[in-house]
């Protein structure tokens, strides 16, 4: 049986690709096809063998042709509700369509969002492709996979319930770039920031802290455990502990910021400044480690709070 609906999905994949032979500048159509095909390569045969092919040629080449021009660090996003008058294909959800430089995290931090907007996901398409672009970001090649030049871009499709509110839309593509940019911030600056906790942990042996050696050997365990992929880094500062008109308030040290905590590096952490007087007062306590869960949930990986440490 499984092997039938694989047979069924390759004519169904044949008859999309015969489409764009037939309608597509001579030039532009094998670069097309090669993308088409890795597009629904890894699509389960029975999320696709319900679709007309003209939906499905539909999909593909709108999603082609947002995915022609783009700077590598940057995502281009389109949301819309596509219709055979304006787009060429129809389906009854709203589509999402994204594509950016490949990395961890991705698919699930923009499920996350998209449920944040009250929205339930019902179909995933999610290839990683390997491209060649030219300066100006234009598609040169799609290559074959385990080839190494160009760059990995994934390209996300998303379909969601149905939304005709043009501010709902444009609230989602914005929560969308939103949650990409704090993905590529945390996984771009991961290293520095267990780096960082490294750098902590070693200034422990040879720093003289008014603390038994074995809490303080005990808080190197913890931090050498979760430097051991146990634990993951979106964000990292620096801050300096002082009294400002009598209140004590912790001061950000600029240029600090790493991760989801790379901006904003001005002034003073209003998070700290809101709690009681009596729990800000305990920071002058001699206490290694400190750890807490914030009231803000995650916009990466997990929609659990924060972690404080």
């Amino acid at each position: 049986m499984t092997h039938k609906l694989a047979e069924q999905k390759a004519q169904l994949i044949d008859q999309v690709v015969e489409l764009l032979q037939q309608r597509l500048p001579e030039q532009s159509v094998a670069m097309a096809q090669a993308f088409v095909r890795h597009y629904y390569a890894w699509v389960a045969p029975e999320d696709l063998l319900d679709d007309d092919p003209e939906d499905l040629y539909g999909a593909a080449l709108s999603h082609w042709s947002l995915s022609r021009q783009r700077q590598a660090g940057t995502a281009v996003i389109r949301v819309y509700n596509p219709s055979f008058e304006e787009h060429g294909w129809q389906c009854t959800h709203t589509v999402v369509e994204i594509v950016t430089d490949d990395m961890p995290f991705l698919v699930d931090s923009m499920t996350m969002e998209i449920n944040r907007h009250g929205l339930t996901v019902h179909q995933v398409i999610h290839p990683v492709i390997r491209i060649v672009r030219d300066s100006q970001g234009h598609v040169q090649q799609i290559l074959a996979g385990g080839v190494e030049d160009g760059i990995s871009e994934a390209t996300m499709h998303f379909e969601v319930d149905r939304q005709t509110d043009p501010e709902l839309l444009a609230g989602l593509h914005s929560g969308l770039q939103k949650a990409l940019t704090d993905v590529r911030v945390a996984v771009e600056d991961w290293p520095l920031m267990r780096e960082q906790l490294q750098t902590i942990v070693t200034e422990l042996d040879t720093t003289e802290l008014p603390l038994h050696p074995s809490e303080v050997r005990e808080s190197q365990d913890f931090l050498r455990w979760m430097a051991s992929e146990h634990f993951t880094f979106l964000g990292y500062r620096n801050y300096d502990l002082v009294e400002k008109d009598g209140e004590v308030v912790l001061c950000n040290v600029p240029g600090s910021g790493l991760g989801l905590l790379r901006g904003g590096e001005e002034g003073i952490s209003h998070s700290f400044a809101e709690l009681p007087v009596d729990l800000r007062k305990l920071s002058y306590a001699p206490k290694l480690l400190i750890i807490s869960k914030a009231s803000a949930r995650s916009t990466v990986h997990r929609p659990v709070h924060l972690d404080y440490l």
